[in-house]
């Protein structure tokens, strides 16, 4: 099967999925059997009979609608993409439907509005298929080099929200134009598109940020070099400096600038604007070089001048900065921080509970065992207590020494004789 766009046909048929004792697929697959319903199975057939063998491509729409059913959400589905494949293969009437679509489609092309190149159907990725439908206006290369999606099989795509009519106008004219001399706005070096219609660096890649070279183009004249400036980690000048040029990007902007530079491209489809974000950005480290030099990337805005009182006030809390770097979200917090680093604690800020995308405040480094610190301030509110309790059941449940503290009882007093007692038991 031309499986690009879904699980494996041939790991699916073989019963693979159906008698795996794999937990990762045997729990998920035995609480959705406890979910499934005829209904259920009505809402599958839809998307099977209206896009054949690219239904795989809707699965995330799928479980939305089979949710609705229910009337609850199905919580932290995991590899439920399997499941619905199978289900298919388990229907008689869809699983002949499915392939002799599938095998339909594996012959099938399309052609590319923007750069008129004719593709093979199976190479259609499921995210654009399930933005546009069977075929979308583009090849994935197209997508690619202006910036919708990144590549690999489980890119997520950009929100279509920005992408009119205008710049989808845009956008064909300058891949098509990609050979076309042209004069930089910013050094008046000629240079041409060609090759260097993707991007810069690569994506997580160590000191670069992945911003689409294409984009810009659409709306200005930025070559290679410049653009390349922009985007790398430009380790050049002092801390001052640093902070200078942090502060004319944020007077730029008229905002605080966010950790996500890559953003600030798509803010606005204005030349000047993209001329002037180019020329803030060529000097000036990635946020992640901030992070390095200046200790978080708050800490940079408050160095550069953008929060001269050294906090900002949050909708909850004061986010500001302790003594060693740490970005704290309230005053008490911070005060926490930086009596832990004046007695000399190891410690690390916003460590993630196992398997879990909650944080806990510290975690302490004593040695022996996990120790996390949790300072509860709001546990009047019903929706933060609850998600204190999961912390407690997490932390209980991997072995991890929980250390609470409350705003009622003086937090530093309590925390100072948890640690006393916890290194006079160490040298017992």
């Amino acid at each position: 099967m031309a499986g690009y766009y879904g699980p494996s046909f041939a790991g699916i048929e073989s019963g693979w999925y159906r008698t795996t004792d794999d937990p990762n697929y045997a729990l998920e697959r035995a609480r959705l059997d406890s979910l499934w319903s005829d209904r259920a199975d009505a809402t599958l057939k839809s998307y099977v009979l209206k896009y054949g063998t690219f239904f795989s491509a809707f699965a995330e729409h799928i479980l939305r609608d089979i949710e609705q059913h229910l009337g609850r959400p199905v919580e932290d589905p995991r590899y439920y993409s399997y499941y619905l494949a199978n289900r298919v293969l388990e229907l008689p009437g869809l699983r002949a439907h499915w392939i002799a679509d599938d095998a339909r489609v594996a012959k099938d092309e399309y052609q590319c509005e923007a750069c008129e190149n004719t593709q093979p159907a199976p190479s259609v990725h499921p995210y654009a298929i399930a933005l546009w439908g069977v075929y979308p206006p583009y090849c994935m290369h197209c997508l690619e080099i202006v910036g919708l999606f990144r590549p690999g099989a489980n890119s997520r795509p950009r929100s279509l929200a920005f992408w009119s009519e205008d710049l989808q106008q845009r956008f064909t004219n300058t891949v098509r134009s990609s050979r076309d001399l042209r004069n930089c706005d910013l050094c008046a070096r000629p240079y041409r598109l060609g090759p260097q219609l993707w991007e810069f660096g690569h994506p997580g890649g160590s000191g670069t940020f992945a911003v689409p070279f294409v984009y810009p183009n659409m709306f200005a004249c930025v070559c290679f070099r410049c653009f390349r400036k922009a985007t790398s980690d430009n380790k050049r000048g002092t801390r001052s400096t640093q902070s200078s040029r942090l502060y004319a990007l944020y007077k730029f902007l008229g905002k605080v600038p966010t950790e996500d530079f890559t953003s600030l491209f798509y803010l606005s489809r204005d030349h000047e604007y993209v001329v002037g974000l180019t020329h803030a950005l060529k000097g000036l480290r990635t946020p992640e070089g901030l992070k390095s030099e200046f200790g978080s990337f708050f800490g940079a805005l408050v160095e550069a001048g953008v929060f001269p009182s050294g906090s900002r006030k949050m909708r909850i809390g004061t986010m500001t900065v302790a003594e060693d770097g740490h970005v704290c979200l309230s005053i008490p917090e911070r005060d926490i921080d930086d009596y832990l680093h004046r007695r000399g604690i190891k410690h690390s800020k916003e460590v993630r509970y196992p398997d879990s995308l909650m944080r806990a405040d510290w975690e302490l480094h004593l040695g022996r065992g996990r120790v996390f610190v949790e300072y509860f301030g709001l546990m009047s509110r019903p929706d933060y207590a609850e998600k204190a309790a999961d912390k407690r059941l997490i932390a209980q449940e991997n072995h991890i020494e929980l250390v609470e503290l409350f705003p009622e009882s003086d937090p530093i007093q309590v925390l100072g004789d948890w640690i006393d007692a916890r290194l006079k038991k160490g040298l017992d």
